[in-house]
């Protein structure tokens, strides 16, 4: 019902929804159902398999690229899930460190890695993290500003950006991690075999790729930036970031 009100403009989101819950909450809820979707049809792992499939390099290059696809994990699925997934890859990747002494500061040091990537990334993305959505309700009441998918990137990218690479070198200092290591080498090989274990993707599998790409794509384009809205004679569809997601939920219930 509140889909459908705002959807034919009778009441903005957050009439429609006063009765229900804040929008807020409801982009908290379709966040949740689409990144359980994912975690359930185990996309984000084949997703972090397939980019460290395609990564070279070992030591601290290895740590920044598992930090990398951690943080990005978290840009749409909850920080927990996103550890959670990770961190069974990082301790398949320390296992094959023979030196005792290197197992065990690599192994803090990536443990940790996968744990502070985890937390900054949700900051990135709105639906990242709960307390994204919830500060920007807070921020809409006191001060009138409303932001959107694409309005809080600008504000929540760049510090990931940033504070990524500054993590990681200060893991590197704290723990004295050697550059390379030989034994990771064979990480690409390890990654691979993995991803192949995982078989071909299902048909629900590719349904949720399906709305999950859409609706990433309707947030980017609920209100296009001004020279592209000049550029093509289009400012974007205007469906509230909310709705957008839990349509996105909603379409979710086809699977069982």
């Amino acid at each position: 019902i509140p889909i459908l009100i705002v959807l034919t403009n009778i009441r903005t989101p957050g009439d429609a929804l006063a009765p229900f819950f804040d929008p807020s909450v409801v982009l908290i809820l379709g966040g949740f159902l689409i990144g359980r979707a994912l975690t359930k049809y185990e996309l984000d792992k084949r997703l972090a398999l397939l980019i460290l499939s395609r990564s070279n390099g070992s030591g601290g290059a290895l740590i920044i690229t598992v930090m990398g696809v951690t943080a990005f994990l978290s840009m749409w699925i909850s920080n927990t899930a996103s550890a959670a997934i990770m961190i069974p890859i990082a301790l398949a990747v320390i296992s094959r460190i023979q030196n005792s002494e290197i197992r065990t500061k690599y192994g803090k040091a990536l443990v940790l890695g996968v744990a502070y990537a985890a937390t900054l990334g949700g900051v990135a993305s709105l639906v990242g993290s709960p307390p994204n959505p919830l500060a920007a309700s807070y921020i809409n009441s006191f001060l009138g500003k409303e932001f959107s998918f694409v309005s809080w990137i600008p504000f929540g990218l760049p510090v990931v950006l940033i504070m990524l690479p500054l993590i990681w070198q200060w893991i590197m200092f704290r723990f004295k991690i050697p550059k390379d290591i030989d034994e990771m080498d064979d990480l690409k090989q390890i990654s691979i075999k993995e991803y192949l274990r995982l078989g071909p993707m299902s048909t629900e599998q590719k349904f949720v790729i399906l709305i999950f790409v859409s609706v990433i794509i309707l947030w980017f384009t609920e209100t296009l930036p001004d020279f592209i809205a000049n550029a093509i004679g289009w400012s974007g569809h205007g469906i509230h970031s909310a709705i957008i997601s839990l349509i996105g939920g909603l379409a979710l219930m086809i699977l069982r």
